[in-house]
Formats: C-alpha cells, structure tokens, sequence
C-alpha cells in the first residue's frame, strides 16, 4: 500500500462510479411508486424525466450520471487528502465520505431537481416521501460501493 494518492486515483474513481451505478440500478429496475406520470420502476423515472418513455435511455443516463459522479468523488477525496496532507486514508473514510456524498446528490437529485423537472410539487403527498425513502437508501448503496471499490482499489495498488 503507498502512503500516497496513486496516479490511477481518477481511473478508481470511474470504476467505483461504474461498480456503484449497477448495483444501485439493481434495486432501482425492481422497485415501482405510484407517480405521476404512473412508472414501472424508477430508471423509467429518470426516461421520463429526460422527456423518453425508453427505459434504455433512463438506464443510460442512469450511468451516465453514476460515471460523472464517481469523478467527482474522486476529486473531492484527492482535495481532501491533499489539503490536510493526509497519508491515503483508511477504507471506512472512503466509505463514510461516499455516504456523505451520496446523501447530498440524493438531496440535489431525487429530492429538489427530479420533482421539479417531472412536475411534480416539492413533497406534496405520502407517495413523494415513500418515494424518497426508497431513492434515499438507493443513493447510501451507490455511495458506500462506491467507496468500498475506490478505496479498496486504493489501497491495493
């Protein structure tokens, strides 16, 4: 293991979007809320989102974010070690700050910008809210993959 941020770092952090987006698809293909406009599940929700009724289209914007994401990850994780000179931090700070990370995509994401591009009112009724809780933990399983993966990757190189 080296005591510093290895120059594949970035690539980590792709691969750590890529490994999180399937596996947060996973549940996201099974699970389906009454929404308005009715959906079969929520990568259908982010088709609709983006104005296509094709659940290829929602799947790869799905990824596509997921992808961008894990940079952005990477990046914040680079800025923090560098910042307090920190040695590569241990794998539960990949995964604690990929949680963290997670949470406020979700917040950005599913809470604030999807309801507002789909039509829908910022939190307007049960179905919203359960609609959330299901996105929330969605988001938790993409970000702690995330981190388990770039931190692991991390670390072994």
């Amino acid at each position: 293991m080296s005591d510093e941020i290895n120059s594949n770092f970035f690539l980590f952090s792709l691969v750590g979007g890529i490994v999180g987006g399937i596996v947060m698809a996973m549940p996201m293909l099974m699970m389906s809320f009454p929404t308005n406009p009715p959906t079969s599940n929520m990568i259908e929700m982010i088709s609709l989102a983006m104005g296509s009724p094709s659940l290829l289209i929602g799947f790869v914007m799905h990824m596509m974010f997921s992808l961008v994401y894990g940079i952005i990850f990477g990046v914040i994780i680079y800025l923090l070690v560098n910042q307090f000179n920190q040695n590569v931090p241990s794998l539960l700070y990949f995964v604690i700050i990929g949680a963290v990370f997670s949470l406020i995509l979700w917040v950005i994401g599913p809470v604030i910008v999807m309801p507002m591009m789909m039509g829908n009112k910022f939190g307007h009724n049960l179905d919203q809210v359960m609609l959330w809780g299901a996105t929330m933990m969605g988001h938790l399983i993409y970000g702690i993959v995330l981190g388990v993966v770039v931190g692991y990757l991390q670390q072994r190189s």
